[in-house]
């Protein structure tokens, strides 16, 4: 059945507010452009069903008016005078009917596709002097910004946490900004913005200064969370120490800086509990429940899939910055990089994938620990307010 406007809404040549609101026959390429030119991001832009009412013709939006009504199903024939009307204002009978418009008083040889045609025509003539839309103000612009700064952090939580392409930033990104836009009217009623590559960069800047403030936390305590520095009166210099138990660690035994482990009187590596180390538990409740990042309000009712990324990432940097420790040469001339801890990254996940039932029962009970743990340090926050004078 075709879409008719309602009576009250036909065009009485009283002026641009009297247009009749005409179903959405813009072709793809006038879709909206805040977005860019991306076609694959712009077909996520389908607006939510409790959304779709704030969708109005380019006309009426470039107006800045407030629709009274929507489009509704009815019959042709109870809108004859709404049919005649449009017909005339068109100057000219479409020549491919077979029917003049005009004579079909009766409508009942009425085509439908002449219908269509009818409102495609009425629609090219009603916006050729509609002017474009207007740009979105600066206010809105700065609150895409900020709700996409804090969202696009959440990626700690999936496989794209260390990514680093330029082509993979700009995907994640407007990404995050279509799960940002039902929280925005203004954005809902598709009005012009651009997320070009300057607005691309800062929103990624949110994951740089989270990315970096993650490393330090490791790097801090690094030393202290693997013993790595020799018994007392030992002897041995810091740095031999240090390269002897990185050799350990990563080379001899790779991994095993995952699990629960300890050396025995004559340095023999004994593992108590794999995937269970406690300074891994440390630097993620710390980074997702007692920091300003505010991650935990990204995890799921069961975050199981979700921490087996963070788990996977918070290893990759802690075995590059245990590399750092355990190789004089790479502490001097290096910079941590998620290019350099990506492939690590990427051979966790997929040991973790191939677990054995056992296994993953023992990871499983490592990360509801965290979890727990997590919440308790949260619920003391207040005991972080106050000032030691």
């Amino acid at each position: 059945m075709p879409y008719f406007p309602p009576p009250e809404l036909a065009p009485t040549g009283a002026g641009p507010s009297s247009r009749p609101v005409l179903p959405n026959l813009l072709p793809p390429e006038s879709a909206p452009s805040w977005v860019g030119d991306d076609d694959n991001f712009r077909a996520l832009l389908v607006p939510l069903a409790d959304l779709q009412h704030l969708q109005c013709t380019t006309s009426s939006m470039s107006m800045g008016e407030i629709l009274d009504s929507h489009v509704i199903h009815v019959n042709y024939r109870a809108h004859e005078g709404i049919k005649i009307t449009l017909c005339n204002s068109m100057h000219a009978p479409d020549t491919t009917s077979h029917h003049s418009h005009a004579d079909n008083d009766n409508g009942d040889n009425y085509d439908s596709s002449n219908i269509h045609r009818v409102f495609q025509r009425f629609h090219r003539l009603s916006t050729q002097s509609a002017d474009p839309p207007a740009p979105i103000s600066s206010e809105t612009h700065e609150l895409v910004l900020s709700l996409s700064k804090e969202l696009v952090v959440s990626i700690f939580f999936s496989k794209d946490v260390l990514v680093s392409l330029t082509a993979d930033k700009k995907c994640i990104v407007k990404r995050i900004i279509c799960e940002v836009r039902p929280k925005i009217p203004a954005l809902c009623v598709a009005t012009r913005w651009t997320a070009d590559d300057d607005n691309i960069e800062i929103i990624w800047l949110s994951v740089t200064i989270f990315r970096t403030a993650f490393t330090t936390i490791i790097r801090q305590a690094i030393v202290m969370g693997y013993s790595l520095f020799p018994p007392q009166g030992s002897g041995i210099p810091p740095d031999t120490f240090h390269i002897v138990q990185v050799q350990c660690l990563i080379v001899d035994n790779p991994l095993v800086f995952m699990h629960q482990y300890s050396f025995a009187a004559d340095s023999t590596l004994v593992i108590h509990t794999k995937y269970n180390n406690l300074f891994i538990l440390h630097v993620l409740s710390n980074v997702i429940w007692c920091s300003t990042f505010k991650l935990h309000m990204f995890l799921e009712e069961s975050p199981h899939c979700q921490l087996h990324y963070a788990i996977s990432a918070a290893s990759a940097i802690t075995e590059s910055v245990l590399l750092e420790q355990g190789i004089p040469q790479l502490a001097k001339g290096s910079r941590i990089s998620p290019k350099m801890t990506l492939p690590t990254f990427t051979k966790i996940i997929k040991h973790l994938d191939q677990l054995t039932e056992a296994e993953r029962a023992v990871l499983d009970k490592f990360m509801d620990n965290m979890v727990m743990c997590g919440r308790l340090q949260q619920d003391n926050e207040e005991l972080f307010d106050f000032a030691f004078e």
